[in-house]
C-alpha cells in the first residue's frame, strides 16, 4: 500500500509518498517514503527519501544544489509521452528507500556483486501504481516465469486522507492494530509520515521550510506561505 499527500505554496508543490509494509524482516508496521519537490507549473526539481535514519537527497538535471556545498545524487526518471516519473528502489526485507541505483549501503552492493560473480543474479520485482493490488501464490509465479504471461505487480495508491482506506483515518480510529493513541506505530520500530523529520524540520508539516533550508534552485525561490498543507485533508 502506498499513501500520497501533498502541500502547496505559491511557487512549489511537495508530494509525499509513504510506502507501508505490514512486516519487514525484524518488526511489524514498517514505512519508508519519498518527498518529491516540483516548481510550478510542472518542473521536477528533485527528491528526498526516507531510508531508516538517513535522508538521501537527489536532483533532477541539476535543478537543485545543496546549500552546504555537498554533492547531490542524480535522480533517475522514466519518460512516458509528456510525463516524467522519478524512479525509486527499496531494500529487500528492510524497505529503506533510495533513488533507483543509489542505495547507500556498501554491504548490499558488495553482496550483489559477489552473487553475480558466482552466477547468482538477484531477483527484482518492479511495482506499478494500479487500481488494486492482486496477490499471487508461488505456484502461479513459477508457472509463468519467462513467459509473456508473467504477472505484473501493482500496488494500491491511496490518498492519505481517504475517509475509508486512508492512513490518517486509521490513525484516528481507535483501537486499531497499527497505531498507538499518540500517532506512532505499535512497536515504535518505524515512523509514519507525520513523524518524519530532518534537521529539526518535518517533511509532513514543513516541506517548504526544509527545501529552503537545504537547497538552492536555478528557478523560483522557495516561498514559505502555504496554499495548502499535508494535514489539511483537501481532496
Amino acid at each position: 500500500m502506498v499513501y500520497y499527500s501533498f502541500a502547496e505554496t505559491k511557487n512549489h508543490m511537495y508530494l509525499l509518498y509513504s510506502f507501508y509494509h505490514a512486516d519487514d524482516t525484524t518488526h511489524p508496521n514498517d514505512m519508508e517514503g519519498c518527498l518529491i519537490i516540483l516548481e510550478k507549473p510542472e518542473k521536477l526539481l528533485g527528491m528526498m527519501t526516507v531510508a531508516h535514519n538517513k535522508i538521501p537527497k537527489y536532483a533532477y538535471q541539476n535543478n537543485l544544489a545543496q546549500k552546504n556545498g555537498e554533492n547531490i545524487k542524480k535522480l533517475l526518471v522514466e519518460y512516458e509521452e509528456d510525463e516524467i516519473h522519478p524512479l525509486v528502489e527499496q531494500e529487500s526485507g528492510k524497505h529503506g528507500m533510495y533513488g533507483l541505483g543509489k542505495s547507500s549501503s556498501t554491504e548490499i552492493k558488495v553482496w550483489r556483486t559477489l552473487k553475480i560473480v558466482f552466477g547468482q543474479y538477484q531477483d527484482k520485482i518492479v511495482y506499478f501504481p494500479g487500481g488494486k493490488a492482486k496477490p499471487y501464490d508461488i505456484e502461479q509465479l513459477k508457472q509463468y516465469v519467462g513467459t509473456p504471461h508473467y504477472p505484473t505487480f501493482y500496488y494500491d495508491l491511496v490518498y492519505i486522507h481517504d475517509n475509508k482506506d486512508g492512513l490518517v483515518y486509521r490513525r484516528d480510529s481507535f483501537p486499531n492494530s497499527t497505531f498507538q493513541n499518540n500517532g506512532k506505530f505499535h512497536h515504535d520500530a518505524a515512523n509514519p509520515p507525520w513523524l518524519w523529520k530532518y534537521e529539526g524540520l518535518s517533511l509532513w508539516e514543513n516541506p517548504a521550510e526544509l527545501a529552503d533550508k537545504l537547497f538552492v534552485t536555478k528557478g523560483k525561490d522557495f516561498d514559505l506561505e502555504y496554499v495548502s498543507k499535508m494535514d489539511d485533508g483537501i481532496s
